[in-house]
């Protein structure tokens, strides 16, 4: 026993001694890794370092933008990315045990921003060089342009690259040659940062206070030789002298110089013979002083030529019309004499072997259309527009178009009535065609109690209006008699007739009886005589009718009251009544239905006897 106890406290003893021990912890890590792309185009980043924070270690991406960062402590992390050419960027990040995060980078692209200064420059007539900065307000270098709206406009320099500093831009005008008055033109800036533009407005002193020249543009145009110029002094008491220059050979000034006392006139004329085939620019300028202005002149120089025609389509296609489109382009060199178009069904039409249409003359380019008419349903046409002068006629690419079917009524279909009682009903009807045609002019339902085929000329119908669909409608028909046989058919109506769906029959349901309340008549001081008329049966029996009676409104309990099918007036005899008093009354009628009422009526004994029988006039048993 002694030696059991022993044991048992070596045994406590030693395990004491071990739960003692200190334990071992084990660390807690995880992973982070990651993808870092462009955010404009999402493609991979490569070769980014991305470094985690607060480790400071630090890695770079590979081909595919990927990353990533093994037995990471637990805690909270903070990941950035730098790249070449990308604004730098960073995200925060939990690492938990045993898991992986993942924390993906989006890099932007630091790229540049142009910024202008100026969005509008003035010159004044004594100014000739005025600057504006432009600057960059992104990343990365500017690289920008600077486009002249301008023959007058100079920018100096036209282009360059800035990154950090503002980059100055001259702008110089020259008037030199220009005539009086304020001039607009614009600079168009571009640049691997965006666009801009700059209005710039330029003042030229004004010759015209001195001297007033009319016209102030020469166009010669095709068949012009001479223009008459008028000066006109409008600013001077006393005479003013000029000068006059032409830019070119070909203008020819009648003098090159003169006086002006009020008017002078001045002739100038242009020598084609000068130039081949072509558009020519060219200037006359008139010089008093300092101050000149220049007249800007034109000319045209073409040999003979047949005018330009197009053909741009054709709309409103039916079965034998279409409407044509073209537009003469240029008359050529001389007036054009005809126009319009010539179609036939083979192909290449002209106007001497087809069907054509003249539009008349024109002197100058227009647009035109005709509705061509009569032609053949469902059949090809081969279109083309015309114009002739006096060189000859020209024609357009041609076109070619399909006429529609021949038209036909429509096809529709009725349906079954519905939500029948004594004077309605609704019913369906179906448009399964329109007829080859755009539209339907009139649809609905026609009915009749008399034929088994109602027409819309001879029966009551309803009229839906025009549709441009196929589709099923409802017709509401109303205003029906009770417990009779109708006939209806649906309808449809198109420029070529009106076709009807199969008949349906319906028979309206049995309607209450109507019956009225006539006043009493042969009132005394005993008796009076109670009026009713049964005006309609509800197209059922009456079976019952007469009157409810009493002396007040609210209690008309006394059914005075015959039995047997009754239509028209009827009539119940009272006697014994109070004299002096008020009597109320209304007629009543029954059939299979139902019981209808009259209105209630009312009469007063008299107090005084008028000898009175009081006897039952009425012809029925009560």
């Amino acid at each position: 026993m002694k030696h059991a106890f022993r044991l048992f406290l070596l045994i406590s003893f030693l395990f004491s001694f071990i739960s003692c021990e200190e334990k071992v912890e084990i660390p807690k890590v995880g992973s982070v890794h990651g993808i870092v792309t462009d955010k404009v185009s999402g493609e991979p980043v490569s070769g980014a370092s991305i470094t985690i924070s607060p480790l400071g270690k630090s890695t770079t991406t590979g081909t595919d933008g990927r990353y990533e960062y093994n037995k990471i402590d637990v805690g909270q992390y903070t990941v950035q990315a730098i790249a070449a050419n990308y604004e730098t960027n960073s995200k925060g990040v939990s690492i938990s045990d045993g898991s992986t995060s993942q924390c993906d980078i989006q890099l932007t692209p630091a790229t540049p921003v142009l910024k202008v200064s100026l969005s509008q420059m003035t010159f004044d007539k004594d100014k000739t060089t005025l600057p504006f900065n432009i600057s960059n307000a992104g990343q990365s270098t500017l690289s920008w342009s600077a486009t002249e709206g301008a023959d007058w406009l100079i920018c100096e320099p036209a282009s360059g690259n800035t990154t950090t500093e503002p980059s100055t831009v001259n702008v110089i005008v020259d008037r030199a040659g220009k005539a009086g008055g304020e001039y607009s033109e614009t600079i168009s800036i571009t640049s691997n940062g965006g666009s801009a533009t700059i209005k710039v407005i330029m003042e030229v002193e004004n010759l015209s206070s001195i001297l007033k020249v009319t016209p102030d543009k020469l166009d010669f145009s095709y068949d012009t030789d001479v223009i008459k110029l008028t000066l006109t002094n409008a600013g001077s008491s006393s005479a003013v002298e000029y000068k006059v220059q032409s830019s070119n050979d070909w203008l020819i000034i009648e003098k090159d110089h003169g006086t002006v006392t009020t008017t002078d006139y001045l002739n100038v004329s242009v020598n084609r013979s000068a130039f081949d085939d072509g558009h020519y620019n060219g200037t006359v300028t008139i010089i008093v002083g300092d101050n000149s202005t220049v007249i800007p002149a034109t000319v045209e120089k073409k040999g003979e030529q047949r005018p330009t025609v197009n053909i741009s389509g054709a709309d409103a296609i039916t079965y034998n019309s279409m409407t044509l489109k073209g537009s003469i382009i240029s008359i050529g060199t001389s007036k054009v004499t005809n126009y319009g178009f010539c179609w036939s069904t083979s192909t290449n039409p002209t106007i001497g072997e087809s069907s054509k249409c003249n539009l008349g003359d024109c002197s100058e380019a227009r647009a035109f259309q005709y509705i061509a008419q009569n032609l053949e349903a469902d059949t090809k046409y081969y279109v083309k527009a015309y114009a002739i002068n006096k060189v000859g006629v020209s024609y357009s690419p041609e076109l070619e178009f399909t006429t529609e079917k021949m038209p036909t009524v429509p096809t529709v279909s009725t349906g079954e009535p519905a939500s029948i009682t004594a004077s309605s009903t609704s019913i369906p009807g179906t448009i399964t065609s329109l007829g080859n045609v755009k539209t339907i002019t009139q649809h609905g339902h026609v009915w009749s109690s008399t034929s088994d085929s109602p027409t819309i000329t001879l029966s009551t119908k309803t009229e839906l209006g025009e549709c441009t669909s196929s589709g099923t409608y409802t017709s509401d028909v109303a205003s029906l008699e009770p417990n009779t046989l109708y006939y209806i058919r649906a309808y449809a109506t198109n420029e070529i007739g009106t076709s009807y769906g199969e008949t349906k029959s319906f028979t309206t349901k049995v309607s209450s009886p109507v019956v009225i309340t006539n006043e009493a008549s042969d009132i005394t001081k005993n008796g009076a005589t109670l009026n009713g008329n049964i005006t309609n049966n509800g197209g059922g029996t009456v079976t019952e009718y007469g009157f409810l009676f009493g002396t007040s409104e609210s209690s008309l309990t006394n059914d005075l009251k015959n039995t047997g099918n009754k239509t028209g007036t009827f009539k119940h005899s009272l006697s014994d009544l109070a004299s002096s008093t008020t009597y109320y009354f209304k007629a009543y009628a029954r059939n299979e239905n139902g019981t209808s009422y009259g209105e209630v009526k009312s009469f007063s004994t008299s107090s005084v006897s008028d000898g009175g029988t009081g006897e039952d006039f009425n012809d029925n048993n009560w």
